[in-house]
């Protein structure tokens, strides 16, 4: 254990974990917004659900501290997202995202000391896919999560299934999100390095990454 300790702290000396690390936060943040601005402007003008009642729900799930939802709620107000600039809105969440995404890949190849075996269209082309399913996922966590509630309450009535729903309803709403997230990590350390790993081999990275 005290050489496996000190050979962490070698990596994160000689290694710049910091700065793919910013990297990847800072696309990622910059392609949840517009992704949040979709995400509203779809529901709103389709009368899933109003500003006040998205608002209502995100305050609720005590998912965001005070000053967010503050934010949040300037942006329902003054952000309005004609038909037309859906393709610009999705174009922008696809790219920015897949530049996380790449910055991700990057930092693998750094973590397993290789080298990029793709070729520049096959290696944007992974990209946007990883960033297809990380887009996925978070709209899943959105439906499960923020809207759980809901949809659990009309599969209750509908189905007259209350009993067997009220049971599976907390394991399901976090349970299949974290499944996915736990299935694309294992897919992403065990594709992108270009080595022979086996399962095992990335389990603990993916559990941790999860």
């Amino acid at each position: 254990m005290k050489q496996i300790f000190l050979k962490f702290i070698k990596r994160l000396r000689t290694d710049d974990f910091m700065g793919y690390a910013a990297q990847i936060s800072f696309y990622m943040l910059v392609s949840l917004i517009p992704l949040l601005i979709l995400l509203t402007g779809v529901m709103t003008s389709s009368r899933i659900v109003d500003t006040e009642q998205m608002r209502q729900i995100l305050e609720d799930t005590h998912m965001f501290p005070e000053t967010a939802l503050t934010l949040v709620d300037s942006m329902f107000k003054g952000v309005t997202l004609p038909t037309s600039s859906l393709p610009i809105y999705i174009a922008l969440n696809i790219w920015f995202a897949s530049r996380g995404i790449r910055a991700i890949m990057n930092a693998i190849h750094m973590t397993f000391r290789t080298r990029n075996s793709f070729g520049i269209l096959q290696h944007i082309l992974l990209s946007f896919f990883y960033t297809i399913c990380f887009i996925v996922m978070v709209v899943l966590f959105a439906v499960l999560i923020i809207f759980g509630d809901r949809l659990f309450s009309f599969l209750s009535t509908t189905f007259h299934m209350g009993f067997l729903v009220s049971r599976l309803m907390v394991v399901v709403r976090y349970f299949i999100p974290l499944l996915f997230l736990f299935l694309l990590y294992t897919l992403m350390y065990r594709v992108i390095p270009g080595k022979d790993l086996k399962i095992r081999d990335v389990l603990p990275g993916s559990i941790g990454a999860t």
